[in-house]
């Protein structure tokens, strides 16, 4: 986890660490105990200078996050807290990027206790 988060905030390594890291939560390595690494991988992406709505990188972030959802039972409530800011950053944000009226749409109305 320490690997990844050495290089997720670059953006030219930022695809490959951020695939790692879904994988990573797909495969059930987040847990209570690592929860403290996964939160510094996240924090590591969203401290990247490039923004997590540059379009370079614009689908990396939208899945990082949204498969980080999957993970939020493992988090303590500070961690959760922070997981819905950033995922309001990078999903829903990302989504309001489109052209599509039907995503814009959900993503404006969108219910923010999902996030909240």
């Amino acid at each position: 986890m320490k690997k990844i988060a050495s290089h997720i905030n670059n953006p030219t390594k930022f695809g490959k660490a951020s695939k790692l890291a879904i994988q990573m939560i797909q495969a059930g390595s987040v847990k209570p105990v690592t929860s403290d690494h996964f939160m510094a991988i996240l924090e590591a992406a969203m401290s990247s200078s490039t923004s997590c709505t540059d379009p370079s990188v614009r689908a990396g972030y939208h899945a990082l996050f949204s498969a980080a959802q999957d993970a939020a039972e493992c988090l303590n409530k500070k961690q959760k807290n922070q997981l819905s800011t950033w995922t309001i950053r990078a999903v829903v944000a990302n989504d309001l990027f489109t052209d599509d009226s039907f995503v814009f749409s959900k993503a404006a109305t969108a219910d923010k206790s999902d996030y909240i």
